[in-house]
């Protein structure tokens, strides 16, 4: 089933598709910005495709007026895109190179710059990136790597910096950025990684874990937060009265027992029982081989 249109109370939008292809044709949008029944804004996205069924561009009408458009043309060869162009705006082309035996751009050439990436010769990681206007280096990019494949540093050169910035890029043992070090001041970063394990003082929640102002899991015992991101995966799940930890019995904005629920991740729990606290009488859990438990209020 195809989407045939998307309308709410100020636009509308109205696709038609190609009997032959079945492949969407043109998308129109309209705006009635004042709700007054007269449309204040309309466009026509009309895209087309060649004869192998490939995308070969767009154009963007405001009526019969071209406002934008793109042009796609393939390889002969090995049917890679190597040209885009505007044909009936200003016919700008931007031609594109690749690198020998890869997918991977190696030159971008348009009407006025030419782009060239150079890759580390064992690794799909960018290397360099240059913009050139003739033979005039606008900008020079140099980057290092690491052996895990983390960008550790990044060097500039060209007439577009005139004082040739630098930066350096540092890692948590998670391969999370947790500093942006700029050879100009201004430009620093300094991040912050925050980890679902924080240390807990207490035991005490001074709400509800499912209220809105707090928005946190439930926690089981003292102290250890419940990863339970995805509890739509969880099924198969009896509610059982559990003790309190006896470290949490003394807090008196706890009550002496808690509820919890129990999920199990692969079969039907069998023939399970519960009891009132202390004990706790699960004798069979069928074939499960992982169960999570955590506390409901």
């Amino acid at each position: 089933m195809r989407n045939s249109a998307n309308r709410n109370v100020i636009q509308s939008r109205p696709y038609l598709y190609d009997p032959a292809n079945l492949q969407l044709d043109t998308e129109t949008i309209r705006y009635d910005l004042d709700r007054n029944g007269a449309y204040d804004f309309t466009r026509v996205l009309d895209r087309s495709r060649d004869t192998l069924n490939r995308d070969s561009g767009f154009l963007l009408l405001n009526g019969t007026t071209i406002e934008n458009q793109a042009a796609y043309a393939y390889s002969a060869t090995d049917g890679r895109i190597f040209q885009i162009s505007n044909p009936q705006i200003v016919d700008h082309q931007f031609n594109y190179g690749y690198l020998p035996n890869s997918n991977l751009i190696q030159t971008l050439t348009g009407p006025i710059h030419t782009t060239t990436n150079i890759y580390e010769p064992d690794r799909d990681i960018l290397d360099t990136k240059e913009n050139k206007v003739a033979t005039n280096i606008i900008s020079n990019y140099d980057y290092a790597v690491n052996a895990i494949g983390q960008r550790t540093s990044g060097a500039t050169s060209g007439t577009e910096f005139p004082t040739l910035p630098s930066w350096l890029w540092g890692y948590d043992s998670l391969g999370q950025v947790t500093r942006a070090d700029s050879s100009v001041n201004a430009n620093d970063r300094a991040l912050s990684i925050r980890h679902h394990r924080q240390p807990q003082k207490s035991c005490r929640q001074p709400d509800s874990p499912y209220s809105s102002k707090h928005q946190q899991r439930p926690h089981l015992g003292c102290g250890k937060p419940s990863h339970l991101h995805h509890r739509r995966h969880l099924h198969n799940h009896l509610s059982i009265r559990l003790p309190i930890p006896p470290h949490c019995q003394n807090n008196r904005h706890r009550n002496p027992v808690a509820t919890y629920k129990l999920w199990s991740i692969q079969t039907p729990l069998a023939n399970s029982t519960t009891s009132s606290p202390p004990n706790l009488a699960i004798p069979r859990l069928g074939f499960i081989t992982m169960a999570i438990v955590i506390m409901i209020h």
